[in-house]
């Protein structure tokens, strides 16, 4: 399933990029994640609750940055994901861009993720709206952390 999604944040490009390669800050800004560990200088160990529906669920994941595109300021990166019960799984490639736009900077992510288990059960449309909901909470979190010192 492909996921995209955009969000604006009132804060110049590069401040922004600089956050968003900063993989543990920029986690704190995704809703219910957590770097839990670095394993080395392109992979982190997360836990990741998510709420669908009536469904809070706790998954622990691996992330992965496959690339960094300073010049264009694309990254990719890959997440592994396992619900922490053992109802499903999650596997993502996700490609981040940011684009300067005026004042502010606009961020765009596609991801294309294979659910399984009990939060595939929501299907597609659903997910969607979820992620597009998480991906404007976490412009909100980025536009906050980008003005205050890390």
């Amino acid at each position: 399933m492909q996921i995209q999604s955009s969000a604006r944040i009132e804060a110049g490009l590069d401040k922004v990029w600089d956050l968003l390669q900063d993989i543990p800050r920029v986690a704190t800004c995704m809703p219910g994640a957590e770097i839990t560990e670095t394993v080395d200088d392109h992979t982190w160990k997360a836990k990741v609750g998510v709420k669908v529906g009536p469904l809070s669920i706790g998954y622990n994941a691996t992330i992965t940055r496959q690339s960094l595109d300073v010049a264009n300021h694309s990254a990719t990166m890959q997440v592994e994901a396992v619900d922490s019960k053992g109802r499903g799984t999650v596997s993502a490639s996700i490609v981040r861009t940011a684009v300067a736009n005026g004042d502010g900077t606009d961020i765009d992510v596609l991801a294309d993720a294979n659910i399984s288990g009990v939060v595939a059960q929501f299907g597609q449309g659903a997910l969607k709206e979820i992620a597009g909901r998480m991906l404007k909470i976490f412009a909100g979190n980025v536009a906050q952390a980008v003005n205050t010192p890390a």
